[in-house]
């Protein structure tokens, strides 16, 4: 009944959607507790944002006349202002949605809920910078920054600083917008650090529940040879089902093991952003600033923050659309070509028979080997080299093809340092494991050829099996 709503409320057929709800049984309402929100979800997009407005606040009003609140509770109060927030936000209502953060603000301070409270200052920070009002936007953003670092919570602090540096950007705050992007990629060094401290710790929790699994086995295996003693022929089918049936729990559960570290070790590697460029990427905004080269210096800072923020948002998945890949690699190769302007030009290409949105691919596969053709072929050529990335269909795969007319990978090993042969090493082994992982999981095809060019340069194909957008 809910999915039969939910997909009249997608067509903003609110009143259908409501009558589905009406006609469920007495029972099933009680049963689900979906009902209550899909209900008033409906009821903000019927009856207004100010009715709902006003419900918000006499919800807050109750909570705060009892002695505690529950999670439930809170949890309610919430889903509340995000769908009140959604309809202000679609309707560019700025002061209706910061008057309905500050009562946001209010409830979870007392809370304490601070991570809450820094989200809707950078929301509050972000209306009023869309209504012109800068300086006021700054304060805001400052704000969630304080507050922000009181906690130990790094994606919200990432998320507060990327804002007030955007917004000191804006303002020609150069200096105070790059120490604010550094304090970013710190926040996110820091959250994958965490996510780090948690495999190891899911990894120790899944090897205890093996040696827990051993010892019931083996308890169990005394038990069955008492039982066997006292009741032979009995005792024996006993001993044959019992063992059957645990060894078959004790395969899927060794299975699911095995597919939850794949899983984790994947998440581990796609979140292993090269901080190599990110650094070499801070460095030269400084040099642009020394140049005394400011709007240069800005608009590198604007075009890398919109390649970190996409990097953030497709961090956690584990395929995106070809398009968004493609956005990615247009921004990086766009910033290294900042930086070696003299060095190379490249272009991007895709065959009119590769669709981009309806192609799935796994998110910064590709950015590696771009990242090796620019820094160990075409800089340390003599002229002014080329690279070219192109998407086309072969078969059953989408090639992603990097091809460069650098000095070539013999050339480039003579003059690597060990330094930077191990972190070259370090990158191509974690794309290997990488892709080694996924067709584990999910039973497909990925493989990379690379093949040195007769003339110079090298040439990189990626083949990524056909994955459709759902």
């Amino acid at each position: 009944t809910i999915a039969v709503s939910e997909v009249y409320y997608q067509m903003r057929s609110y009143s259908e959607a409501l009558t589905v709800l009406d006609s469920a049984s007495l029972s099933s309402k009680i049963q689900n507790p979906q009902f209550e929100n899909q209900c008033r979800k409906i009821d903000v997009q019927l009856n207004g944002v100010d009715k709902n407005q006003d419900l918000y606040s006499n919800s807050l009003n109750t909570i705060r006349s009892g002695n505690s609140v529950s999670s439930q509770e809170q949890q309610s109060v919430q889903q509340t202002k995000d769908e009140i927030v959604a309809v202000l936000q679609e309707n560019k209502m700025y002061d209706e949605e910061i008057h309905l953060r500050k009562q946001s603000i209010e409830f979870n301070t007392k809370l304490n809920n601070l991570a809450e409270v820094s989200k809707d200052r950078v929301a509050i920070s972000k209306n009023l910078d869309a209504k012109g009002e800068t300086s006021a936007a700054i304060k805001e953003a400052e704000e969630a920054v304080r507050i922000v670092t009181t906690i130990d919570n790094p994606l919200t602090e990432a998320s507060a600083f990327l804002s007030v540096a955007g917004l000191y950007e804006k303002n020609g705050q150069t200096n105070k917008a790059l120490s604010a992007y550094k304090k970013y990629s710190d926040a996110i060094t820091r959250k994958e650090a965490q996510s780090e401290s948690r495999l190891i710790e899911k990894s120790e929790l899944i090897r205890k529940q093996k040696d827990i699994e051993e010892y019931t086995k083996d308890v169990s295996i005394g038990q069955q040879t008492v039982f066997r003693q006292q009741l032979v022929i009995y005792g024996l089918l006993g001993i044959i089902l019992i063992i059957g049936v645990t060894s078959f729990f004790i395969y899927k559960n060794a299975q699911a093991s095995k597919l939850a570290n794949r899983l984790l070790a994947l998440k581990s590697l796609r979140g292993q952003m090269n901080p190599h460029f990110i650094f070499n990427a801070l460095n030269s905004v400084n040099q642009f600033i020394s140049q005394q080269d400011e709007r240069t210096a800005n608009q590198f800072l604007s075009e890398f923050a919109m390649l970190m923020r996409l990097v953030l948002e497709n961090s956690q998945e584990d395929f995106i659309p070809l398009q968004k890949e493609q956005e990615i690699l247009s921004l990086y190769l766009k910033l290294e070509h900042y930086r070696f302007r003299d060095k190379f030009d490249y272009e991007i290409k895709v065959d009119e028979n590769v669709n981009p949105e309806a192609i799935q691919i796994p998110p910064m596969l590709i950015q590696p080997y771009i990242e090796n053709a620019v820094w160990h072929g075409l800089r340390y050529k003599n002229e002014k080299g080329k690279l070219l990335l192109h998407f086309y269909r072969q078969n059953r795969h989408l090639v992603a093809e990097i091809t460069d007319d650098g000095i070539g990978r013999q050339r480039s090993a003579e003059l690597k340092t060990e330094n930077q042969k191990k972190h070259n090493s370090t990158g191509l082994k974690n794309i290997e494991e990488r892709l080694a992982i996924i067709n584990k999981v999910y039973q497909l095809d990925y493989r990379v050829h690379i093949e040195d060019r007769k003339n110079n340069g090298t040439q990189v194909s990626v083949y990524l099996p056909f994955i459709k957008q759902s």
